[in-house]
């Protein structure tokens, strides 16, 4: 990892490793609905370290929606987190961790994706800034 340091003051007192960081706590989460919701974007000339994410859906209208959270890499790729088809009176809930924490560059955008009124995708990440 470029930039990441792992510190351990007082590593005779500890059993395993505790990695520090250098940066920022950074929680970020969206509410999509009817829309797809960039909520998060890295800025420039920082790194994102992703430590985990969570997506819940809630489908209340009238046929199967497609839902998706997913995150895109600086204009290079997309990486889905969520992509599914979801029925009426349906739901789901998921979550995920990294460890290591997965790092994100500068561009790096986060969205949540809803086809429909009523279909609800809550997304959240958290992580921190370098």
């Amino acid at each position: 990892m470029a930039l990441m340091k792992f510190r351990e003051p007082n590593q005779v007192k500890w059993v395993g490793s505790r990695p520090g960081h250098n940066g920022t706590l950074s929680i970020k989460s969206t509410v999509a609905e009817n829309e797809v919701d960039v909520f998060y974007t890295v800025g420039a000339g920082d790194t994102f370290y992703l430590v985990g994410w969570s997506c819940g859906i809630r489908n209340a209208a009238a046929a199967v929606a497609n839902v998706a959270f997913f995150m895109g890499i600086g204009g290079v790729g997309t990486y889905y987190f969520l992509l599914d088809r979801v029925p009426v009176d349906d739901g789901s809930r998921l979550a995920g961790n990294f460890y290591p924490p997965m790092e994100c560059p500068a561009g790096t955008t986060f969205s949540a994706s809803s086809p429909a009124l009523n279909v609800s995708v809550m997304a959240s990440i958290w992580g921190w800034v370098e």
